[in-house]
């Protein structure tokens, strides 16, 4: 009725069904983020959370998806990985859409128990509807007989019909409204004619309104669960009526299914509270408590469900009793009752329980966590949270977590490192603001631990003081500092004035409510510049230099000079320090620029050209005329694009020029779209009209017509970059590259050895003019009338193989066709919106050098 609304489980990322098993679990496959992550099949308990936020979506840098990938989050259960989160039990697919479990009539028995999934991938050549089961391994599951049931369908959504069968959308190709689509019905004649498949029909067709208690009581054990759960259902709106039939059922039934049914009604009627008078509620729930201790593993861990979701306080005793049951799956629902029923006396016998555990089953240990939330009392697990046993200190730790406790901060002194980062976890990643300044605190303990690094550095960030700033900034100026997180707490301090609303670590908004002083990082900063600027990491060098820049710490210029004149320093840190030069507006930019014009280092070449023209250097122009005459191709093509920032006739005259080359043929094909670029972006008349002309006189028979120019001149770590980051492109979603991205595309490593440059571009600008071998969709039409639709396996002149989903592998006779279409590619055709001619050029470059 709408009431009594709760969180029942979290962290999921776009899960697009959900499904129960015979046995009440809920399941779900949640999709993947698109950066290198795989998606996940997930048991969906109470409370779970599955670690995903969606501020992760939008993190980048420095680190993609943030904790997400960088803590393996997605990953099933391994050493090291949060303790607050519940792991998938495996990753499966590439995009989950629809699920089913089976009922139980209209397929052969070997489906028995199963699962299907449909995977939409944007294309048939690889989607479809997996097959599998899972297994009992403790409390939790293990995926088994995965199969590909339904393959070379764009499968959207599967169900199970009334009349046997399992039910296929298809999509037919692409990602966008097509106007198309097909419904197959995948079905075995013998199975969906068989008696109970048929008797299930009838059944579901009738419904269950009319049928009297002793017939419905018969139903709570049918073949088909879809009929059983009916049958309870009915049974369980007859309320006090019901009851005894269903306690019979519970206590009685030789058919294990019906029990369970059975105690699921009764949990029904308990928990309508607003409609059935007390008495009939503790009627109902009488009969479960002996059940506690049957024979039947399921039964008892049903019974101590039921017992915990109606809050029936009789069952206490007999749910301690369950905590040292056998089965795991028993302990887990009784752990999870006694929480519901909030008897503080249980905190001891839970301790018990996660120290017996010793971490071992994450599930098991969830189901206590969720217990000692529930009694929420503080003063206990307090107490236990001072226990020997780690296993019980982090369970006290997670339950105040979810209770955002700031007593928690008293694990940051904890002798177990991994007991340390969860608390470090709780503390940020809730967040929990009372304990951030005891989180701030660690920096000054030495550690290894990105992870808990990374959040020291960000509490300290984010709590804001000037002593804050100095921690920051004596950690960035320890040497026995792991580089990376040295660069991060550099980066801290060149972000506090304007903080990004987004938390560092999360990605998600969380802006800070005060305003920031851009001298507290630059005063923190000034005494270490020394040491800073003299680390052998390049890292900390380039992230000091960028720091002082986005400051402007003039008292920084001396430093910068250095190192950006310094030839034995790396080429990235020279350049930040010769941007921050500009930054900082130092006296002395100009002799340095020309300093270093004949510089060993290109790239340092190249950003003395750029900011030459940037900073309106009285001598940019000079340079890039000689640049042009005698530079490197790489020199050149920084040359070019600065005239775009030169003032004056001679820049653009000089581009004139090179744009009648450009039409003559005679510009290295490196440079061409940096010259066309560059033409394209001068306000001049004369440069526009020469740009049209070079268009309209490429050759009509060209496929690439202009776009020719970005075939080469890249820069392929660039490439690299967007192929694997640039979330609006989503390279990586669809495509490997060396084991790392998606399936739903060929998987381009070595792509260079087997294609043309050519090939590669034309692929990325007209995705359906050439689609890769094995992933291509048709739909044929024979003289015959016949219709098929599937992916072509392979053609010669005179017949073509294809696999259809109906039909299978099928060779046909093109002298037979009488009409073929060709299907979509999964690749949308809007690269050129997405990304310039640059970056198209830079991406060409990359998949041009790989090669096996």
């Amino acid at each position: 009725d709408g009431s009594d609304l709760e969180m029942f489980a979290f962290g999921f990322r776009n899960p697009q069904e959900l499904a129960f098993d015979e046995f009440g679990n809920l399941w779900t496959g949640d999709n993947n983020s698109d950066s290198g992550d795989k998606a996940r099949w997930v048991y969906v308990v109470e409370g779970g959370d599955s670690g995903w936020r969606i501020g992760y979506q939008f993190m980048e840098r420095p680190y993609s998806r943030g904790p997400f990938n960088a803590e393996k989050l997605w990953h099933p259960q391994h050493p090291g990985q949060s303790a607050s989160i519940v792991p998938p039990i495996a990753n499966i697919a590439n995009g989950p859409s629809g699920l089913a479990y089976y009922p139980g009539t209209g397929l052969p028995g070997e489906y028995a128990g199963h699962f299907f999934l449909a995977d939409f991938k944007g294309s048939p050549a690889n989607s479809g509807v997996y097959s599998f089961a899972v297994r009992p391994q403790g409390a939790s599951f293990e995926l088994v007989d995965l199969k590909q049931f339904a393959w070379n369908i764009l499968a959207t959504d599967v169900e199970f019909g009334p009349d046997a069968g399992l039910f296929v959308c298809d999509w037919v190709e692409g990602w966008d409204r097509t106007g198309k689509g097909r419904i197959y019905r995948v079905h075995q004649p013998e199975a969906s004619g068989s008696t109970a498949a048929l008797d299930t029909g009838k059944l579901i067709r009738a419904g269950m309104a009319k049928r009297t208690s002793k017939e419905l009581s018969a139903l709570l054990g049918h073949a088909d669960m879809r009929v059983r759960q009916s049958a309870q259902f009915a049974l369980a709106r007859k309320g006090g009526a019901g009851v005894k039939v269903l306690s019979d059922a519970a206590r009685k039934d030789p058919r294990q299914l019906a029990r369970l049914h059975a105690i699921w009604g009764l949990g029904q009627i308990a928990q309508v509270r607003s409609q059935i008078p007390v008495p009939i509620v503790s009627e109902s729930m009488a009969p479960l408590i002996p059940l506690l201790a049957d024979t039947d593993v399921e039964v008892r861990a049903q019974a101590a469900r039921i017992l915990g979701d109606s809050r029936h306080v009789p069952a206490h005793e007999g749910l301690v009793r369950l905590l040292g049951d056998p089965s795991a799956r028993v302990r887990f629902f009784a752990a999870q009752s006694l929480g519901k029923l909030g008897r503080r006396e249980a905190l001891g016998p839970l301790a018990s329980l996660l120290r017996a555990n010793a971490d071992q089953d994450v599930v098991l240990r969830h189901a206590a966590v969720m217990a000692l939330t529930r009694l929420g009392d503080m003063d206990g697990l307090v107490r236990i949270g001072g226990d020997s046993s780690p296993s019980v200190r982090l369970g006290a730790l997670l339950a105040m977590r979810r209770l955002q406790r700031p007593e928690v901060a008293v694990f940051l002194n904890d002798k177990e490192e991994s007991i340390v980062l969860e608390a470090a976890r709780a503390i940020n990643d809730e967040p929990i603001y009372g304990a951030q300044a005891e989180l701030a605190s660690l920096i000054s303990k030495g550690s290894q631990n990105e992870a808990l690094l990374r959040r020291v550095l960000n509490a300290n960030f984010r709590h804001g003081t000037k002593d804050s700033a100095n921690a920051l900034a004596r950690f960035a100026a320890g040497p026995a500092n792991p580089e990376t997180m040295r660069s991060e707490a550099l980066s801290a301090l060149a972000d506090w004035p304007a903080p990004s609303g987004r938390d560092r670590v999360m990605g998600v908004w969380r802006p800070l409510a005060h305003a920031r002083d851009a001298l507290v990082p630059s005063e923190a900063l000034k005494p270490l510049l020394a040491d800073l600027f003299q680390a052998p990491s390049g890292g900390v060098k380039a992230g000091i230099a960028k720091a002082v820049g986005k400051l402007k710490i003039p008292e920084a210029s001396p430093h910068l000079t250095r190192l950006a004149s310094n030839r034995e320093s790396a080429g990235p840190e020279r350049i930040e320090a010769l941007r921050s030069l500009g930054l900082v507006d130092a006296p002395g930019l100009e002799v340095v620029l020309r300093s270093l014009q004949n510089d060993g280092d290109e790239s340092v070449r190249k950003e003395v050209t750029r900011l030459a023209a940037s900073t309106r250097s009285s001598s940019a122009l000079g340079r890039i005329l000689g640049i042009l005459e005698s530079g490197s191709i790489g020199e050149k093509q920084t040359a070019l694009t600065a005239l775009v920032s030169v003032d004056g006739s001679e820049a653009a005259e000089v581009l004139k020029v090179w744009m009648i080359k450009l039409i003559d043929g005679s510009v290295p094909k490196e440079m061409q779209l940096d010259v066309l670029d560059a033409a394209s972006k001068r306000p001049e008349k004369g440069l526009k009209e020469l740009v049209t002309k070079y268009e309209t006189t490429r050759p009509k028979d060209d496929v690439l017509g202009v776009d020719r120019v970005e075939l080469f001149g890249g820069d392929a770590a660039a490439g690299r970059q967007i192929f694997l980051e640039r979330a609006d492109v989503s390279c990586v979603r669809c495509h490997q590259v060396d084991g790392e991205g998606g399936e739903v595309g060929p998987v381009l490593t070595g792509i260079a050895t087997r294609q043309s440059r050519e090939y590669l571009l034309e692929s990325i600008l007209y995705p359906n003019r050439v689609i890769a071998k094995g992933f291509e969709s048709l739909i044929v039409t024979l003289k015959n009338g016949s219709a098929y639709a599937g992916i072509l396996k392979s053609e010669t002149d005179t017949e073509l193989v294809m696999n259809s989903p109906e039909d299978g592998l099928l060779t046909l006779k093109k002298s037979d066709l009488t009409s073929r279409e060709k299907g979509l590619s999964a690749m949308p055709e809007e690269m050129t919106k997405v990304l310039t001619k640059q970056e198209l050029r830079n991406v060409v470059e990359f998949l041009g050098s790989l090669k096996e």
